[in-house]
């Protein structure tokens, strides 16, 4: 789960795991935007979009081998 969304600038992540996960976020034009590790505290974490354009972005959190564990569209205004 990620909220508040849409949102302009941070927004918290929400998964059960409490360690690393690597994290790609893709534009509305399919592009790789951000790549970054994400490190969950109690199962959530929080992930700053401040330097990204204002668009529709796709955030997928990967396991260690590069699957994908989660997608979800974030709003950025």
């Amino acid at each position: 789960r990620i909220f508040p969304n849409p949102t302009d600038c941070v927004v918290q992540v929400e998964y059960e795991l409490d360690g690393n996960m690597p994290v790609r976020i893709y534009g509305s034009d399919g592009r790789l935007a951000l790549t970054t590790n994400l490190q969950f505290i109690e199962n959530q974490t929080i992930l700053d979009l401040s330097d990204l354009p204002a668009g529709l972005y796709v955030v997928e959190g990967l396991d260690t081998n590069g699957g994908r564990l989660f997608s979800e569209k974030v709003v950025k205004l």
